[in-house]
């Protein structure tokens, strides 16, 4: 283990950033590679490329949350010599990522299967998304007429102080205020205890902007509509919809 006031070689550094740099140009690459190849089929397979690349970026985007929180920690584990730790913290959120990945898909069809409207939104913080975000399911409940917040990340779904479900956005304006938030029977992260104080200070960052791909709930072409407050300006994607109406956001299907 180095030193801290070690002095590191440039030479290192490149050492360590050129592997990272590889890793972060494969999805492009072979995206690319897939393109070119199937391109020479025809019209339907290229089309089917394009579907399946959009589903796979969705998801791989949506939890980038889970890739840093797994980078800080196995750092710290390795630079402390416990490389066993380290090793296993990797595989862990490895299935952790599979599991909420399929957990989140399959909760969406289910409902719409039985007729119950339902998306993905993605909560970003004031930051770029690449360094942080996190991905619920909303539901429509028709009777109460309200978005509802359900959250497979934790097993979570929220109350207020008077026993109504809320949505994100009634999520934000509790955390806002400081209102009463009651989680289900049980709250859980990757299998291990939780609270909702640790839950309420996680999201606290996590609710500045939120994302929703049309392609989910409308049958679009892949586009976002992206809501975020009035004056703030990010390059999120090409392709995205500004919003400033929370109103518009969270209006019945």
């Amino acid at each position: 283990m180095s030193d801290p006031g070690e002095r590191v070689a440039p030479r290192r550094l490149m050492g360590l950033a050129v592997p990272a740099l590889g890793v972060l140009a494969a999805e492009p690459l072979y995206v690319l590679v897939d393109t070119a190849v199937v391109g020479h089929l025809g019209a339907v397979p290229l089309a089917g490329l394009a579907l399946g690349g959009t589903l796979f970026t969705l998801v791989s985007s949506q939890l980038t949350f889970l890739t840093y929180g797994t980078t800080a920690r196995t750092s710290r584990l390795h630079g402390a010599g416990r490389r066993a730790d380290a090793v296993a913290e990797g595989v862990q959120a490895t299935w952790l990522g599979v599991g909420v990945g399929v957990a989140l898909l399959l909760l969406a069809q289910l409902l719409r299967a039985y007729g119950t409207p339902a998306r993905h939104v993605t909560c970003l913080p004031y930051q770029d998304v690449f360094r942080d975000c996190h991905v619920v399911v909303e539901a429509y409940w028709r009777e109460q007429g309200q978005w509802v917040m359900l959250d497979p990340t934790y097993c979570l779904a929220v109350r207020d102080g008077t026993g109504r479900w809320l949505s994100l956005w009634d999520l934000r304006k509790a955390i806002e205020q400081g209102g009463a938030l009651v989680p289900r029977e049980t709250i859980c992260y990757n299998g291990g205890p939780y609270t909702m104080e640790e839950y309420r200070a996680y999201m606290a960052k996590n609710l500045f902007r939120f994302a929703l791909v049309k392609e989910l709930v409308h049958g679009g072409d892949g586009e976002q509509t992206l809501l975020e407050p009035r004056g703030y300006s990010s390059e999120l994607v090409p392709q995205q919809e500004r919003s400033h109406s929370a109103a518009a956001f969270w209006a019945a299907p």
